[in-house]
């Protein structure tokens, strides 16, 4: 073999390995980015969770306190909702 390929191939492997590190540090920081989503995603789910529980406890004082006003409360209620979900819908479009 020639120096001057041997020189070529050395070239060649060390450029592979620094291409293959390179991929394995992107899927490795996809790899985080996903799990970050992930865990924001279900953090989302549970404060969504806790905040309808509590709407719920409010409707319930409402409704014994002042029957009149837990229509507008409710009709309210299903209206933030709404816009989460489809916000929701469009975030969960963008990130598949």
């Amino acid at each position: 073999m020639h120096a001057c390929c041997s020189k070529e191939l050395s070239a060649v492997q060390k450029d592979l390995q620094t291409r293959q590190l390179r991929m394995f540090a992107e899927t490795e920081n996809l790899r985080r980015c996903e799990q970050r989503a992930y865990s924001a995603e279900q953090q989302v789910a549970a404060l969504q969770s806790a905040n309808v529980k509590l709407q719920i406890c409010v409707d319930e004082l409402r409704m014994k306190y002042e029957p009149g006003t837990i229509l507008l409360s409710y009709c309210y209620f299903m209206k933030q909702m709404l816009k989460r979900c489809f916000w929701l819908m469009t975030l969960y479009r963008h990130v598949t």
